[in-house]
């Protein structure tokens, strides 16, 4: 597989909507690109640069309507008593 890194440093990419991006259970090394294949403290797209001085074109922004189906059912609000988060037909107060 390549991946293209280019040499436009006009514009920074934001590594959290990109569908290659994930959150890993390190937390010395909580994100990781899957398409690059490492996991930094620092986002990845930082690291990219820093390494090669090009900015990744590797680049593929989230699906939103798959982002936000998982989010349908869940209804939060804040009212003066805390939270109420409500799934489906369940309410909980916090």
């Amino acid at each position: 597989m390549t991946v293209l890194l280019g040499t436009n440093n006009s514009h920074k990419v934001n590594c959290s909507k990109c569908k290659h991006y994930a959150v890993t259970w390190n937390p010395k090394f909580p994100n990781t690109c899957k398409l690059l294949g490492f996991k930094s403290a620092a986002m990845p797209s930082t690291v990219a640069y820093n390494s090669t001085g090009k900015v990744c074109e590797g680049f593929q922004e989230k699906d939103a309507q798959k982002a936000n189906s998982s989010n349908t059912n869940v209804d939060s609000r804040v009212d003066m008593q805390g939270v109420i988060v409500s799934i489906g037909d369940n309410e909980k107060r916090f």
